[in-house]
């Protein structure tokens, strides 16, 4: 998938943290929880994201992601079905 140009920076390490959570359904707090850090500090990586991406919801961060190659959708298993849910994919952030 061609990347798209991207006028702002890049997400720090632990921003992509962040958002590889964000993107696989953790809130604000289990993601706090998750990395050792406050709440607000969450937040704030999260604020960071959406600024950087242009976006105002977790749904199109999510898009942003995708599209920016940030993270990768991989199937659970080989042997789902093709018409699987969404249930049957997992994020995977992208090494750059």
């Amino acid at each position: 998938m061609p990347k798209r140009s991207r006028p702002h920076s890049d997400p720090t390490p632990r921003e992509r943290q962040v958002l590889e959570l964000i993107c696989e359904g953790y809130s604000t707090k289990q993601i706090a929880g998750l990395l050792g850090i406050s709440f607000k500090t969450a937040a704030c990586h999260r604020m960071r994201l959406m600024d950087k991406a242009e976006v105002h919801d977790p749904i199109s961060l999510f898009r942003w992601a995708l599209l920016e190659g940030y993270i990768v959708l991989h199937r659970v298993s080989v042997s789902d079905p093709p018409s699987a849910g969404p249930e049957a994919y997992k994020t995977q952030s992208q090494v750059r």
